[in-house]
């Protein structure tokens, strides 16, 4: 079985501050480095190699950031989001990620703001969601993120509780709409199946302020290898 891995970096305006007097900025990345665990038990090795050559299936979340914006200004206090041409078999959920304007070489790649939006309202194949039927609201942006990006043993803990202040207000924001049929993280194929002519139309209630939108969608995936 052959691995191959991909690395993309964005634009340098992107990613690196820089004085204005630098005609040809730029960067190095060093001491990139690849983990993973080697078996030496024999038995187990021999194990493994004929389960992989009877082939094995693996599950795995698949996060596809996409490069399309949307603009906000700040004197429209209701603005709708078209996200189209995203086919899964298993979507779990959108990632939203929200920036202020930046001119280049001056973005801190590290600050995602809060554009207080009150409600957004999810429509997916010209219908609405049945689990946001009611809108989702501002006061649940943190519970939901968090019931997905926590681990099921932190989740059934019984301590559970998300930091207002840091959620909301630490430039660290981002707002999760699940689409999943469980809350169970652990068991694939339990997102929505969404075909290839189904946009999905997020309109959103907000408050004053200028941004721009981008995301990220999270789905399950399965292989076999080998």
């Amino acid at each position: 079985m052959e691995v191959s891995f991909k690395l993309t970096i964005s634009e340098i305006k992107y990613v690196l501050n820089y004085l204005e007097a630098a005609k040809h900025p730029s960067f190095r990345i060093k001491k990139l480095k690849l983990e993973y665990k080697t078996v030496r038990d024999k038995q187990l090795q021999q194990e493994i190699s004929n389960a992989l050559t009877a082939g094995v299936q693996y599950f795995f979340d698949h996060v596809h950031y996409y490069d399309r914006v949307f603009i906000v200004k700040k004197e429209n206090k209701e603005f709708s989001a078209t996200i189209s041409d995203v086919a899964r078999k298993s979507l779990k959920g959108l990632l939203l990620i929200f920036k202020n304007d930046f001119e280049e070489g001056r973005r801190n790649s590290d600050r995602f703001i809060n554009p207080r939006i009150e409600e957004i309202k999810i429509c997916m194949g010209g219908e609405v969601t049945a689990r946001y039927r009611n809108g989702y609201k501002e006061e649940n942006f943190g519970l939901e993120s968090g019931r997905f990006f926590m681990s099921e043993d932190t989740k059934q803990s019984q301590i559970v509780d998300i930091d207002a202040q840091s959620y909301y207000g630490n430039n660290k924001f981002s707002i999760f709409i699940d689409l999943q049929s469980t809350e169970d993280n652990r068991l694939h194929g339990s997102g929505k199946i969404q075909l290839s002519g189904d946009n999905i139309l997020l309109t959103m209630t907000k408050k004053g302020k200028s941004w721009y939108i981008s995301y990220a969608c999270i789905s399950s995936v399965r292989c076999k290898a080998h």
